[in-house]
């Protein structure tokens, strides 16, 4: 099976099987190659990713510490290989409460993305907002505010208002907002992530009624009460082929 088949595989729920189908590679790889060549390093990492994705965390955790520093002796910090590991054992802190080493390994990521692919790679985007969550999850509410402040208008420019990644971090600075207090500006963004994602998405999509939802609490908490309830009232069944 390919590289595709096994995304396939993963994507269609499978994760049992997808799980020893990267036991297999593993296997193979260590025979073929040697257990530190960087193709084996990669296929811990992609086994590890199954271990999270079947609740096998404290595995995860242990196989993500052990990628990692084979690759920060075999690779370097600023390869690609340890950078994905680095993220990778990140979550797994982070899924552990150790928020900590979860943070200054995101950071570090962050810093050396920056570094090596440019502020407005979409590697360093991703990096950034996933360091943003983080901040947010650690209730580190402040620095959460303002790493999504610094990224809004970043992922605008590289990737357009209306991109799902873009809107994520709209919707992300929307609740900091709402949590600092910081009513209208709150309500700003969520109204503009509200029309964007029934534009794109259309009104049924449940990204877009998560986004309706989040706007009418924010307006309630706002005292704008008739605005809420007009978003929140049931809307009339048009019957197939009603165009009105």
């Amino acid at each position: 099976m390919d590289h595709e088949q096994q995304v396939l595989v993963v994507h269609a729920g499978h994760r049992s099987e997808a799980l020893q189908l990267r036991e297999q590679i593993l296997e193979i790889s260590r025979k073929v190659y040697s257990p530190n060549h960087p193709d084996t390093l990669f296929a811990m990492l992609r086994l590890a990713q199954s271990y999270a994705e079947m609740d096998r965390a404290a595995e995860a955790l242990k196989m993500r510490e052990e990628v990692l520093e084979l690759d920060l002796k075999l690779l370097g910090r600023e390869h690609k290989y340890t950078l994905w590991a680095m993220a990778d054992l990140g979550e797994s802190y982070s899924v552990a409460g150790r928020w900590d080493e979860a943070l200054k390994l995101m950071e570090e990521v962050v810093a050396v993305r920056g570094a090596v692919d440019g502020p407005e790679n979409r590697n360093t985007l991703l990096a950034t907002h996933l360091l943003a969550s983080a901040y947010g999850n650690a209730a580190r509410w402040n620095q959460a505010l303002e790493l999504n402040e610094k990224l809004l208008p970043l992922r605008r420019k590289v990737l357009g208002s209306d991109d799902p990644e873009t809107l994520w971090t709209m919707a992300n600075l929307a609740a900091a907002y709402d949590r600092a207090g910081r009513r209208e500006d709150a309500i700003r963004l969520h109204e503009e992530v509200f029309q964007l994602r029934r534009q794109v998405l259309g009104a049924e999509n449940r990204d877009t009624l998560g986004a309706l939802t989040n706007l009418a609490l924010s307006y309630r908490v706002a005292g704008r009460t008739s605005e809420a309830n007009k978003l929140l009232a049931p809307r009339p069944i048009r019957a197939p082929g009603d165009s009105r």
